[in-house]
């Protein structure tokens, strides 16, 4: 199997102290440890629509906004007061939610299920589905790991999940505090807002980082963690220079994203491509899709169980939590294809533009659409689907190759000198001319490596044009905004900024988010911030551009799914 390489964690006294803050409002008693355990969200650069489909590759980028999931198990007495024997009762906190849903865990010698309690004013199904599925693996799993936690005398589980601001619109907290929406303010808010309650109802607007994902994958991780079930990467200050997985990680990794990707499948009806998963559970990686055949048959047993109305109603039975052990710990094909980075000084910056797309829709357009297209030949068929496929290959053929010549050069546009200051005050395609002209004025010993990395990132910046004008167009053939016009100028306005080498409409596209790459720094940033705000009055009636305070990050360690205990 691959191994699975880890980057020297980029920011890691800014998670430990989220994790700090976080786990400090836990609540522990002697008998209980908590465990945390923390997903980032994702970016899908290049890919969108096509990775749905295997063995088309997609490139994901690991967010730096994470999910954060905190277990505690109590094995001292009816502390909690579940009036139920036999039952371990579970409680699940979403602060910002302004949520709490409680569960009765019940296990006999046939099934194990799970009800919610009828207290419960409201419903989570990714949280729900996801504690059946662990659940039910960690039961069978009981029977061949004397290591694991029994089930026998645990009384309760507390757990809490939340987010960083940038999963859901910070526009009502900008505007509450009469902000600019620009990154450093967003970046300057209190950690964890709760989401706006409007009338008496939550108001929760999505930001496009992959929110259900990393949840899923953060609850699956840490319950596991938690009953003994899993050996994460755990990221502390002892071990922060450490760049490659055990073995035991690596497995741990492999069943937990096997187990979210049952669970994600299974809360969302539908088994789609897996990209945001993954990249929860690894970090920025290019994806190849997962057989859809390999989960139909599971989930097909998960809902039976879950709706039947005999013995097992809302309950796993011993065949269905068998089938879901093996699977998990079968070797899935696709995944990871290759881990990606972003080359050293290559910033991500993403703007929530609220307004919102529905992508299951759109997807199943363009899905359609294609499939039409081939029963055509000649001048009637279109090939944007082909032209993308070979354009996201080069585009992971660019990265890499980027590199190699900048840490081969030990180039990094992120640290300051005088070329990387004309560069950054420079349009991307004045860059070779600004390179030319300054290396006539100064001497370089570094001239070879950075005339092959301006070269390259000017490729670069011509391929992801020609990815944006191939789903624009595949978009208007299908009848799906993958790119409007709104976000075409956005996109437009945003590449002619000094500094930026692409923008474009990440995943599935449409009106809900636009990312883009630059160098240069905060210099940069702000500048791209500055612009973003000044088109809000520009902007058509309900939609508001808000740039969040998302970077990209790197493939393992802290870019992944990892522990960091509590402090």
């Amino acid at each position: 199997s691959q191994r699975l390489e880890m980057q020297s964690p980029y920011d890691l006294a800014v998670l430990l102290s989220k994790e700090r803050e976080f786990c400090s409002t836990m609540p522990t008693t002697e008998a209980s440890t908590t465990i945390t355990v923390s997903a980032p969200g994702k970016v899908l650069l290049a890919g969108g629509y096509l990775v749905l489909e295997y063995p088309n590759i997609g490139l994901v980028v690991a967010a730096d906004k994470r999910f954060y999931c905190s277990c505690s198990i109590d094995f001292a007495g009816k502390g909690h007061g579940d009036e139920e024997s036999n039952s371990i009762k579970i409680t699940v906190e979403s602060p910002q939610f302004h949520s709490n849903w409680i569960y009765h865990c019940q296990i006999d010698q046939e099934c194990i299920s799970l009800r919610a309690d009828e207290t419960n004013i409201s419903k989570n199904g990714f949280v729900e589905k996801t504690l059946r599925v662990v659940l039910s693996y960690l039961w069978q799993q009981q029977s061949q790991d004397a290591n694991l936690k029994s089930f026998t005398g645990i009384q309760s589980i507390d757990i809490r999940i939340v987010a960083d601001n940038d999963f859901y619109s910070v526009v009502p907290h900008l505007e509450k505090r009469k902000l600019e929406p620009t990154p450093d303010n967003v970046s300057n808010l209190q950690k964890f807002l709760p989401c706006p309650v409007v009338n008496g109802e939550t108001i929760i607007n999505k930001t496009g980082l992959g929110s259900s994902a990393a949840l899923v994958t953060s609850l699956v991780g840490c319950i596991l963690e938690a009953f003994g079930a899993s050996h994460l990467p755990n990221i502390s200050e002892g071990d922060s220079d450490k760049i490659k997985a055990t073995k035991k990680e690596e497995d741990s990794l492999l069943v937990v994203h096997n187990l979210a990707q049952i669970s994600h499948c299974f809360a969302q009806g539908k088994v789609g491509s897996g990209f945001d998963v993954s990249s929860a559970t690894f970090g920025s990686h290019v994806y190849r899709r997962f057989p859809k055949s390999i989960l139909p048959k599971l989930l097909s047993h998960l809902e039976e169980n879950d709706e039947s109305q005999g013995k097992t109603k809302n309950g796993i039975s011993k065949s269905t939590a068998k089938l879901l052990g093996e699977l998990t710990h079968n070797s899935w094909d696709g995944g990871i294809y290759q881990p990606l980075t972003l080359p050293p000084g290559v910033d991500m910056l993403l703007a929530d533009v609220c307004g919102g797309s529905e992508s299951p829709s759109m997807a199943r357009k363009v899905l359609a659409w294609k499939q039409q297209q081939e029963g055509l030949e000649g001048e009637q068929k279109e090939n944007y689907w082909e032209n993308l496929r070979a354009i996201n290959s080069q585009i992971m053929f660019l990265f890499t190759q980027l590199s190699e010549v900048m840490n081969e050069g030990d180039l990094d546009f992120g640290k300051e000198s005088k070329f990387v200051t004309l560069l950054a005050d420079s349009k991307a395609d004045e860059w070779k001319k600004v390179l030319h002209q300054h290396l006539q004025e100064e001497s370089s010993d570094d001239t070879t490596s950075l005339q092959a990395a301006v070269s390259l990132l000017v490729k670069l910046r011509q391929v992801f044009k020609e990815a944006r004008q191939n789903l624009k167009s595949m978009g208007d053939a299908a009848g799906v905004p993958i790119e409007p016009e709104e976000q075409t100028e956005l996109a437009d306005a945003t590449m002619d900024v000094p500094g930026v080498l692409v923008a474009l409409v990440p995943g599935a596209g449409g009106y809900d988010a636009l990312a883009c790459l630059y160098i240069g720094g905060s210099k940069v940033r702000n500048r791209i911030g500055q612009l973003w705000a000044s088109r809000n009055t520009d902007m058509s009636k309900g939609k508001k551009i808000c740039s969040l305070a998302v970077q990209g990050g790197g493939f393992g360690g802290v870019h992944g799914l990892c522990v960091v205990p509590p402090h």
